[in-house]
């Protein structure tokens, strides 16, 4: 039975991005809401010339479809990260919902940092690093690549194959711990 040494659940939640992904979907909203309004209730002719009514209508359901399933990939979305005595596992549902898991034999070295998530990966999410050639250089021989929601704080792990993945934590000081549990153990 292994043994763990930490646990994290990590959610895209700032306000300032509730804030501004809300005021663009009742904008998209609040605009095709007044336009099928305008067209059916009230017999206006906001969109005559620029639209039919049926592509009114289909434009309205598929922007209403579309801010549905972003509000539930971005909202919905959680980065999960665990280290055990032998392992540090993390997956990012919907998006990555195979657990990954690296056994501690596949870890070289490893290291808690602060790092710039939009200079050095173009933000948050899942991400690949951008290279000093920018974001259209050469590519890079190692595979680079981060999962993170927020902050700039992560576990670094270069991997024996010479892939660097990091991880993004909000509990620095205990991932710290917990990876130093791993190897001393």
């Amino acid at each position: 039975m292994k043994k763990v040494y930490f646990k994290e659940v990590q959610r895209f939640g700032s306000v300032s991005l509730y804030f501004v992904m809300g005021l663009i979907y009742t904008t998209i909203l609040g605009y095709f809401t007044y336009a099928l309004i305008d067209t059916f209730v009230l017999e206006g002719n906001m969109i005559s010339g620029h639209m039919s009514p049926r592509g009114l209508v289909i434009g309205s359901v598929l922007s209403l479809l579309i801010v549905i399933i972003s509000s539930f990939l971005l909202f919905g979305s959680k980065l999960l990260t665990e280290v055990t005595d032998s392992s540090v596992i993390y997956s990012f549902p919907p998006f990555i919902r195979v657990r990954r898991i690296i056994s501690k034999k596949e870890i070289s070295k490893w290291e808690i940092r602060e790092y710039k998530p939009i200079k050095e990966y173009g933000g948050w999410g899942i991400r690949q690093a951008i290279n000093k050639g920018g974001l259209y250089g050469k590519k890079s021989k190692t595979k680079n690549s981060a999962v993170n929601v927020g902050g700039n704080i992560g576990l670094q792990l270069t991997l024996t194959t010479g892939e660097k993945i990091l991880v993004g934590t909000q509990r620095q000081q205990a991932i710290k711990r917990a990876m130093n549990k791993m190897f001393n153990k």
